[in-house]
């Protein structure tokens, strides 16, 4: 099965504005501290650019829900600002697992689309699975999605 790239982000091109934290701290958590009994929870501002069918501009929250074995959720609301100024919403849910060094992650996960715009209402009926790696708090971050329908 051949899978259609929708876009993609590569390092350099992702930038973390703001992360809130709900108790815990991110770098304690990303150097290898597990979580408390209560987990850990934190919002992730982000804006990157994207290349591929859907270039443009992101703005994303990632929250992530960290339990105290480690294992850890993904939620994504994001704003596809189109290189022709249309504005496309992604809803997300994923996984991150640790990744291959210290400090970063493997993420799996899936998008759904949502636009009123007429060149664009195909991504409505429209799944992606995408697949992130790299340090989740910087620049250093890869994100492919791809069209599964």
């Amino acid at each position: 099965m051949e899978l259609d790239l929708l876009f993609e982000v590569t390092p350099g091109h992702r930038k973390v504005n703001k992360v809130i934290a709900y108790g815990e701290n991110l770098d304690s958590i990303m150097s290898g501290h597990m979580p408390g009994p209560e987990g850990a929870c934190f919002d992730l501002h982000v804006t990157a650019s994207t290349s591929g069918q859907l270039a443009g501009n992101i703005e994303a929250i990632v929250s992530m829900a960290i339990k105290p074995n480690g294992n850890t959720s993904i939620k994504l609301q994001e704003t596809l600002t189109l290189n022709d100024g249309e504005c496309v919403k992604l809803d997300g849910t994923g996984v991150s697992l640790p990744g291959d060094q210290p400090g970063t992650v493997k993420v799996r996960g899936v998008f759904n689309f949502y636009t009123t715009s007429e060149n664009y209402t195909w991504l409505n009926s429209t799944m992606a699975a995408f697949e992130a790696w790299g340090d989740p708090s910087g620049s250093d971050f890869n994100l492919k999605a791809y069209a599964l329908n």
